[in-house]
């Protein structure tokens, strides 16, 4: 089994000048603006959930909600993974599951 290497981005992290760490909300701008969904996982336990959200069947969200013209409902649907963990906290991910193919992409982590 060959193994893709792990590639992080993780946060910014500043000081305030009275020796606080300030760590930078990677979905906000510094105008404070919301950016686009992440969809890089930020730790090994990230890229283990998006490997299982690529070969497990998540659940179907949104059905009869969806008004994009890039997927049409009649051939896509918008699904959800959530990894639980040991703790009790979990990481989700949304992606687009073709209906009739079972290809899956748009793959993106909600914080």
């Amino acid at each position: 089994m060959e193994v893709a290497p792990l590639c992080l981005k993780l946060p910014q992290i500043a000081s305030n000048g009275y020796g606080n760490v300030i760590v930078k909300d990677s979905q906000k701008s510094e105008s404070g603006k919301k950016q686009s969904p992440r969809t890089e996982p930020k730790n090994l336990e990230e890229q283990l959930t998006l490997e299982e959200a690529k070969t497990n069947e998540g659940k179907r969200i949104m059905e009869n909600e969806i008004n994009d013209p890039k997927y049409p409902k009649k051939d896509w649907k918008k699904q959800q993974y959530v990894h639980e963990n040991f703790e009790g906290t979990g990481k989700t991910i949304h992606y687009w599951e073709n209906i009739q193919t079972g290809e899956k992409h748009g793959f993106k982590f909600k914080d």
